[in-house]
């Protein structure tokens, strides 16, 4: 009877932990899979809020069915004790008045102690069946190995540090009702950066200095190999310069400044497109600042038919249904707007992109430029 009434709760709380756990590990996984576009759109705090909330969620329900658990474990304790105790009592006055035999008094004591131990088996079963930490401690490896959080930061730090040394130096040339920041350039001052793969260096900036002003339209040029990408990457927040030289966990070195206004919003956008599992309206607007009306239905077509996207992908956008139908039946050129349209429709202050017209016609391409 009591296992008959704790089934369903029992069930209902492993199956929530069961849940929360594979929450986690999806969240993890997902994260992977479309790393670039979390690094490309800075959502990396939300990757991390994300994966905190799943954790908590987890514990919450691993503490609830472990209560569920032992509170069971117990009770087949209890439960063979009090029947051996009252098949004592009772069994012992059948013994004496002669109603019973001794060796049939005590095989019901065998009998109460095997059901016991039958019911603490039971209970062992449904306590192992929420044991499944495997892939917790994978997800706990993952998120201890090292990371870039504190040369980050320091970067940071002193990029603030520059910037501010720059507005005194600017202030004497900008109008009063100016705001400073708007002329803060963005600037490699006697910047080197050597990035190594496999031992070797894989990619170099020479000693360079370059002064970039808000506000205007750069484009790099130049033979293969020429450090456009890197240059790019380093501009978009994907490669991070460290200036103490390359080490054992570290495979990047530079010297100099590289300044980037830290006011200013910076989204990078490789070349390759990426999409993940949702509507596609989710995935048009994943770049777009929570606080800002950027993803607004009516300004994401508009955009989108500027960039000359078909009818039937702006009306898929429009139904904004939760399929992912429209992922397998994409051309390449879709594909490749679509990817700039995102990267549009999140408004950032400097767009960092590559190769913007790679998988498009000559026709294509003069439409993303114009």
């Amino acid at each position: 009877i009591f296992l008959y009434f704790r089934n369903s709760i029992t069930k209902k709380n492993l199956h929530e932990t069961h849940n929360a756990q594979n929450e986690m590990v999806q969240h993890v996984q997902r994260t992977i899979d479309n790393f670039g576009l979390y690094r490309d759109y800075k959502k990396r705090g939300m990757c991390v809020d994300g994966f905190e909330s799943k954790v908590r969620h987890y514990n919450e329900r691993a503490v609830t069915s472990k209560c569920i658990s032992v509170n069971n474990h117990k009770f087949d304790q209890w439960i063979t004790l009090a029947l051996t105790l009252v098949w004592t009592q009772v069994g012992g006055m059948q013994v004496a008045a002669g109603r019973l035999a001794l060796g049939e008094f005590l095989n019901y004591l065998i009998i109460f102690s095997a059901l016991g131990g039958m019911w603490g088996r039971v209970y062992e079963i449904l306590m192992g069946m929420q044991q499944c930490f495997a892939s917790l401690e994978v997800v706990c490896m993952y998120m201890n190995l090292p990371t870039e959080d504190v040369p980050r930061m320091l970067r940071f730090n002193r990029n603030m540090q520059i910037c501010r040394d720059l507005k005194v130096g600017i202030a004497k040339d900008v109008s009063w009702d100016d705001d400073l920041a708007d002329h803060l350039p963005l600037q490699l001052m006697d910047f080197h950066f050597a990035f190594r793969s496999q031992g070797h260096i894989a990619a170099e900036i020479k000693h360079s200095t370059i002064t970039m002003l808000q506000g205007g339209l750069y484009t790099f040029v130049g033979p293969p190999s020429s450090g456009k990408g890197t240059l790019l990457n380093l501009i978009g927040d994907v490669y991070l310069a460290h200036i103490e030289g390359f080490s054992m966990n570290c495979s990047a070195a530079g010297s100099g400044n590289l300044v980037l206004p830290p006011h200013l919003r910076t989204i990078h956008v490789s070349y390759e497109p990426m999409f993940f599992e949702d509507t596609l309206l989710a995935n048009l607007t994943f770049g777009c600042a929570k606080s800002s009306n950027d993803g607004n239905l009516e300004r994401v077509l508009d955009i989108c038919k500027k960039l000359h996207i078909s009818e039937n992908i702006l009306l898929t956008i429009e139904a904004n249904e939760l399929a992912t139908e429209w992922l397998t039946v994409l051309s390449a050129t879709e594909a490749s707007l679509l990817h700039i349209a995102r990267a549009l429709i999140a408004n950032p202050d400097v767009l960092v992109i590559h190769k913007p017209t790679l998988y498009l016609s000559n026709e294509m391409a003069d439409v993303v430029y114009t």
